[in-house]
Order: C-alpha cells, then structure tokens, then sequence
C-alpha cells in the first residue's frame, strides 16, 4: 500500500503523481487542484472494505504508470468528516469520482479491474 503522509501541497502545472493518502481530506488542496485544472481523483476508502483493497493497488500501478499517471488522488475515510461525504454524494466505500478541475466528470463503485478504472480516469479528457 502506497502511503505518503503530508501538509503542505505543490499543484505546479508539471507536477504529476500526487497522493494525499493517511491524513484527512484537505479542502485547501482540492480546491487548489481544481483552480489548477488537474485531474482529480476522489476514493472514499476504509481498510476493511474489500472493494478498497481490490482498488487500490491498481490505482497505484495505473498512477505509477505513464499512461495515464498524472493525476492527484484525494481519499475519503472513516475519519472524515460528514459534510465532507455529502459535498462528493457518497454512501459507500470503494467509490471512485474522478474531476477535472471544477466539473464532476464520472463515478464508479467497486470496480475491479483497471481497465475500469483507467476508463473513468479518461472521462477527464472528455
């Protein structure tokens, strides 16, 4: 599991591969990543929930990856405040949204291959 503890976020235009793992959901860097025009990632993740721990190793291996690696992931968890679930209209564990910049441009939950995956991600560039 890929797992990067940090406060501060750079979101320059040629930066890539930015995870927002193991703290709680920042509003300032989202809301950067969006004035940025980035792909955006949103998972809502806990460590017991099957189709999280299906999920999130391909998310890694898919941002690891040049195809379509330059994206910023945002996890939801257990410790995240309410109102945070209900800004992204979530009920489950092991959904995906993907933005680009402002516009909600796709959702899927329980995916379990990356191809899944990576398709959601393209709707980005639709």
């Amino acid at each position: 599991m890929l797992i990067l503890v940090t406060s501060t976020i750079s979101l320059a235009a040629a930066e890539a591969r930015i995870v927002v793992y193991g703290q709680d959901f920042d509003e300032a860097a989202f809301a950067n990543a969006q004035v940025h025009d980035r792909i955006i990632l949103v998972e809502s993740y806990a460590f017991w929930c099957l189709a999280c721990r299906i999920q999130a190793p391909l998310i890694a291996d898919i941002q690891n990856s040049d195809e379509l690696g330059n994206f910023v992931i945002f996890r939801i968890g257990e410790k995240t405040p309410n109102d945070v679930w209900k800004h992204f209209r979530l009920k489950y564990y092991g959904a995906l949204i993907v933005y680009r910049g402002e516009l909600e441009k796709g959702r899927l939950t329980g995916a379990k291959t990356s191809n899944e995956i990576k398709e959601l991600l393209r709707t980005a560039n639709r």
